[in-house]
């Protein structure tokens, strides 16, 4: 049984008037289950919850249905279901695994808060094959030593995100905004700010906008607009090999060291994108290709990428011992004033530099 722990709060009559009609048509349907269902609806009543542990969304979707086909009073059918399932969440810590298919920041009265759409994350789940929706709105996070990614995805998840990102300053040599080493992930829309003008250190060169990494597979980002990170915009690495990846329709400007790092991956395509303004620290590159030592880099394309930047190289690839194989760029733009708008070296197959 879920401990609720709960105190009260100032209402309007009025208020107590539509709430308590809702919750008797509620009640005809919930019937024996309305104490666990209470745990979720507690806020319409103006009291705060604490919940330990997770509801079943689907049989609650269900509840849903039926008011919609039976409820007949003055407040329409659609106002009743969509405002129910805003602001059922204030306050409150999730804990334990959720079954809940789509999950919506509406969820969430307190979504404006630092670190509530961690909160958000939480209800998803690998098990369950979510969909995980941020409406539009500025959304603030934070990255720890203990928790250097600020928001981690989960496989079997799709992120649609209307809304900003920001991260707040720190003085990690690491972190990311957000992360993903799940199987079939896609992330959607949104921008990533991370903290470059904030930053409260001065040293490392690994704080990322988006991070896919140790053996993430079947994963989409796309559409995306990542700004301002104190590392690279979109890193692809790890100590597993990435498989499957594709960055595609994607915006990528100010990072302080690179745009797109591929660092472990096989199978890997970036494309129709924009890299701007990528400078600050070494090496400056737009895209890097240039696995570590315990690493590789295998079919990696790049296709209809524009490269802008004052410094660095725009596509670079190399490494010795012939560990970056089968690359190919093509249909790409790139103006700089660096060292040379590709480079390549020590890269065993098929390398072509521009292919119209």
């Amino acid at each position: 049984m879920k401990k609720i722990e709960w105190k009260e709060k100032k209402t309007s009559l009025g208020n107590a008037i539509v709430f308590s009609a809702i919750f008797a048509v509620l009640g005809v349907f919930v019937g024996a289950n309305w104490n666990s269902w209470f745990s979720g609806f507690a806020p319409y009543l103006g009291l705060e919850a604490t919940v330990s542990s997770g509801v079943d969304w689907s049989a609650l979707d269900e509840v849903y249905n039926k008011l919609a086909i039976s409820y007949n009073g003055d407040i329409s059918t659609s106002e009743v279901i969509e405002g129910a399932k805003k602001g059922v969440f204030n306050g409150i810590h999730i804990t334990g695994e959720w079954v809940i298919k789509i999950i919506c920041s509406d969820y969430f009265k307190d979504s404006y808060k630092d670190d509530v759409l961690k909160e958000l994350f939480a209800l998803s789940s690998a098990n369950v094959a979510n969909e995980l929706i941020i409406r539009p709105g500025e959304y603030w996070v934070t990255a720890t030593a203990d928790n250097k990614f600020a928001l981690m995805l989960p496989g079997n998840t799709t992120l649609k995100n209307e809304g900003v990102i920001r991260l707040r300053g720190n003085n990690l040599t690491s972190y990311a905004v957000l992360a993903t080493s799940g199987h079939n992930v896609k992330i959607e829309g949104g921008t990533y700010h991370g903290e470059r003008n904030l930053h409260q250190g001065t040293t490392g060169e690994w704080g990322h906008g988006i991070r896919i990494t140790e053996g993430a597979s079947s994963v989409t980002v796309k559409n995306v607009r990542v700004y301002d990170s104190w590392g690279d915009g979109v890193a692809i690495d790890g100590n597993k090999v990435n498989t499957d990846v594709l960055v595609e329709h994607f915006e990528i400007s100010n990072c302080r060291r690179q745009g797109i790092s591929v660092i472990f991956a096989k199978d890997c395509i970036i494309r129709n994108g924009n890299i701007t303004n990528i400078q600050g620290t070494e090496p400056h590159l737009g895209i890097d290709i240039e696995p570590n030592s315990n690493g590789y880099c295998e079919n990696v394309t790049i296709d209809n990428v524009i490269i802008e930047s004052e410094k660095g190289i725009g596509v670079f690839t190399a490494l010795k011992e012939f560990r970056t194989r089968q690359v190919t760029i093509r249909n790409c733009k790139v103006r700089t004033t660096g060292y040379a708008p590709f480079y390549a070296s020590y890269c065993s197959s098929e390398f072509i530099p521009l292919q119209n």
